[in-house]
Formats: structure tokens, C-alpha cells, sequence
């Protein structure tokens, strides 16, 4: 039960509870390797995260952010799975999406999951979602770096014009 405890901390955000940037990456180089048709990657950024830490201390963004991966894995279908990369930001592994309206249709469901407002201590405040996904068609000699540079810089497309939305690629 101890070692399943540990291997389990080890593949966690431990604030959170989803998986960490090591597990993703290992679940990534799985479907990769085993050459999984119709991939996709998301990844999503809180927009304004930072006043949120700076205005009401850390134990609030945190938090926050407990809240946020709450939200984003209630939006996702059986099957996907999210992990935090870091700070506020967070990756989706999405299966089975067959064209780029399918991968339009999920970013969807997580950009309206984050839409309601977050209670931080007595105020409600709002936050935006900025994500950049990418299709997988061929992931002939792709390496999980590869495909997570390239939903990165979607996602920096997505920031540098003003955030609150998601890009396919």
C-alpha cells in the first residue's frame, strides 16, 4: 500500500491532485509510441492569475488553482486526462479527435468551465483561459517535446492577442 502511495505522489501535483509534468509526458510518449490516430494536445494558461497571488497571498491562488483543475477535469470526456505543468498552467491529453471541429467542440467545454466566477475569500473573481491545441494527424517520429513546443507556441499565439480563447492547430 506504501509503494502504490508513493508511485501515486509521484505522478500528482500535489496541489491539485492531477497528474504532474512527468506523468503527462509519460502518457504522451505511450500514445505517441503506440501510434493512437486522431490525438490532441491542449495547452490551456490561466489569463490574470498572478494579481490573484498578488493581491490576496498565495493560499488564495492556490486555491484557485485547486478549484481550476477541478473545473477543467469536469469538463473533460472519460478517457482525457489533465495534468498541471506548473505555476498556472495546465495540459490536456485529449483522444479521439477525428478533425479540428472536434478538438474546437472540447476547447469549448473548457473555456465555459472556467467561465463562472471564482469566491476568493468574499469577492467573486473572474478568470480567463487561454488555450492552444494541437491535431496529431501523423505522429510518425514526434517526440512528446515536439508536440508540446507546438502546443505552447499555439497558445503563445493565443496570449499575445489578448487570451480568452483557444486555437487549433
Amino acid at each position: 500500500a506504501e509503494h502504490e502511495r508513493l508511485r501515486y505522489l509521484a505522478g500528482h501535483d500535489s496541489l491539485t491532485g492531477v497528474a504532474n509534468r512527468a506523468s503527462f509526458r509519460a502518457m504522451l510518449a505511450d500514445a505517441l509510441a503506440a501510434r493512437e490516430t486522431n490525438l490532441a494536445v491542449a495547452f490551456c494558461d490561466l489569463d490574470d492569475f498572478k494579481p490573484i497571488n498578488d493581491r490576496f497571498g498565495h493560499e488564495a491562488g492556490d486555491g484557485v488553482l485547486i478549484e481550476a483543475a477541478a473545473r477543467l477535469r469536469a469538463a473533460l470526456r472519460g478517457g482525457d486526462e489533465i495534468a498541471r505543468m506548473g505555476g498556472d498552467e495546465f495540459t490536456v491529453l485529449l483522444h479521439n479527435v477525428p478533425h479540428p471541429a472536434a478538438a474546437s467542440l472540447l476547447a469549448e467545454r473548457l473555456l465555459d468551465a472556467m467561465r463562472r466566477p471564482f469566491l476568493v475569500g468574499e469577492e467573486e473573481v473572474s478568470l480567463g483561459l487561454s488555450i492552444g491545441i494541437v491535431r496529431l494527424d501523423d505522429v510518425d517520429g514526434t517526440t512528446p517535446d515536439d508536440v508540446l513546443a507546438r502546443a505552447d507556441a499555439a497558445l503563445y499565439d493565443v496570449k499575445r492577442s489578448g487570451g480568452g480563447r483557444a486555437v487549433v492547430r
